[in-house]
């Protein structure tokens, strides 16, 4: 006897039945597809040529163009957490985004003798704010980047530049010629090479305004050079000081903020729907993509950090321009004013 078809109940049992008697796989045998193999890093390579093994691995990854993410994208963990899931999308292999390739670029230059910083860009593209975030590489007095991103000029840098002001000024026109204008550029410090840090990696260090008004470029990069003569050793303070292993914690609190506050705001729930598609981001494309929660959280959420931090950091960039370090015995505050800084 032939069975007959079940008829549909709901409207989703409706959706999957016209998708699969539209989809032209079904009877056939669809190919494996072969999982990329990890970069070769013999210490015998040259710096360039593990980089760009690396690389190459990351782009066989390939982009995902899905609204959602597959791994967890909270920066504010300990560094052995953000190895783990490192970890975990080598063994997955799925589609991953720029955070994750940071994530994976970190993963393997643990036992390389270079220092990792890292790079987020923030650009304005037809009234939208975009975000992107890279690691540069810094090999004795030469500067590369590796990461991902749907545009290739936007990612991989090749290890030759001179300084991190030429890399920046690479980037910088690289956005130039995909119609965005970039306007803020934030600078982390390098990040610990010990897989069981259990520190959280400080990704923004210093924030560099690229649309302040009377913004001088000489000064900007002059910044630049003057926090890369001292990122090793503002590295060294900021591992040890008490206040950076709580990363976890800080998360916590702002969650418990941002419940209370949606708690206190009387609005229906079909308009808080609305408001989290609102909450979109764009990639280098100036396509919009919708973003979950968790990957704002993990990638976007320095969108209002901007004017909060506006006099600390003043005061941090005033410091490393008179080569003076802004941290403190007994508490993380900027230098002069004493106004809180925050180190994300």
């Amino acid at each position: 006897m032939v069975e007959e078809k079940s008829k549909p109940t709901t409207r989703l049992d409706y959706a999957i039945q016209q998708v699969s008697a539209a989809n032209p796989f079904i009877g056939r045998c669809v190919p494996e597809v072969d999982m990329p193999s990890k970069p070769k890093m013999n210490p015998n390579m040259s710096v360039e040529h593990q980089l760009r093994n690396i690389q190459r691995y990351l782009v066989h990854l390939q982009y995902n163009f899905l609204p959602c993410t597959f791994f967890n994208l909270d920066k504010y963990r300990a560094l052995f957490r953000i190895l783990d899931t490192a970890r975990e999308v080598v063994r997955e292999s799925l589609p991953i985004r720029c955070l994750e390739a940071t994530y994976v670029s970190l993963y393997f230059t643990q036992g390389m003798k270079v220092d990792r910083i890292p790079v987020t860009f923030k650009t304005l593209f037809q009234k939208q704010v975009c975000w992107h975030i890279v690691l540069a590489i810094r090999s004795g007095d030469r500067w590369g980047a590796l990461g991902l991103s749907r545009k290739d000029d936007l990612m991989y840098k090749k290890h030759g530049f001179s300084s991190l002001s030429d890399l920046l000024k690479n980037y910088e026109s690289a956005y130039a010629g995909h119609g965005h204008e970039v306007t803020c550029v934030k600078l982390g410090l390098p990040v610990s090479h010990s897989s069981t840090s259990q520190v959280v990696p400080c990704w923004r260090f210093i924030s560099l305004n690229f649309r302040s008004t009377g913004c001088d470029r000489k000064e900007l990069f002059l910044t630049v050079e003057k926090f890369c003569e001292m990122a090793t050793r503002l590295a060294a303070e900021y591992e040890k000081h008490p206040m950076m292993c709580r990363g976890s914690e800080r998360r916590k609190r702002k969650k418990r903020r941002k419940k209370k506050s949606d708690e206190s705001t009387t609005v229906s729930p079909s308009r808080k729907v609305v408001v989290r598609e609102k909450r979109t981001s764009t990639d280098s494309e100036g396509s919009v993509s919708s973003e979950s929660e968790e990957e704002r959280g993990g990638v976007y959420e320095e969108e209002n950090d901007d004017s909060h931090d506006e006099d600390a950091n003043r005061e941090v960039i005033q410091s490393i321009l008179a080569n003076r370090s802004p941290f403190r015995r007994n508490q993380f505050n900027s230098p002069v004013t004493g106004v809180s800084r925050k180190v994300h």
